[in-house]
């Protein structure tokens, strides 16, 4: 037969109130994790703004070393790109003064020359590419950027740096083409106006 155990409120809740140190242990581990836990993320918030810091600073040192290795090419005093094209305009446009002050001579007709023929190589090449023809059109585009490159180079040849060569590529032949322009115009006697500045 089976014997049947009654179990009074006191004889279950006792066993509860005998082990009071594993509940404090418990809670002590708990505190300790959530203790651990806050330290680890410190740790990292504090490697995280240590490592961007750190980060910022190679950037900023990694943009200073360009700036510093940077050429910077500067033909005047202009401070923006249309007060440059418009001292251009101005002192290409005075060839044709010169030339009537001074005498027809080859010196002073050599560039204005040498701009007026790039304009008319644009010209034909806009012709060809309206007409279809795109290979000869590239090829005089190409023949129209030779003189550009041709002063580039003797302009920079100390330097030795391919970039530069571009940049001064880019810059006179957009003064050839300019000084064409200035021409021109000083053929109809519409000369620019000298810039304020510089």
């Amino acid at each position: 037969m089976a014997a049947t155990h009654q179990l009074s409120k006191s004889d279950w809740v006792a066993p509860a109130r005998a082990k009071p140190g594993l509940a404090r242990l418990g809670l002590l581990a708990l505190g300790f994790l959530a203790l651990a836990m806050a330290a680890g993320m410190a740790a990292f918030a504090l490697f995280s703004a240590a490592r961007a810091e750190r980060l910022d600073r190679e950037l900023a040192d990694a943009v200073r070393q360009v700036q510093a290795a940077t050429v910077v090419l500067h033909w005047g005093f202009e401070g923006s790109w249309s007060e440059w094209i418009g001292k251009e305009l101005w002192r290409q446009g005075s060839h044709l003064d010169l030339l009537r002050s001074h005498g027809a001579s080859l010196r002073l007709l050599r560039f204005p020359l040498l701009s007026l023929g790039i304009w008319l190589l644009d010209a034909l090449v806009l012709a060809l590419l309206s007409a279809g023809h795109a290979g000869p059109a590239l090829i005089l585009l190409a023949l129209g950027a030779l003189p550009a490159l041709v002063l580039s180079l003797r302009q920079s040849l100390k330097h030795r740096a391919p970039v530069f060569v571009l940049q001064l590529w880019g810059l006179h032949w957009i003064r050839l083409h300019l000084a064409g322009a200035a021409f021109v115009l000083s053929l109809f006697n519409r000369t620019a106006r000298r810039p304020a500045r510089g």
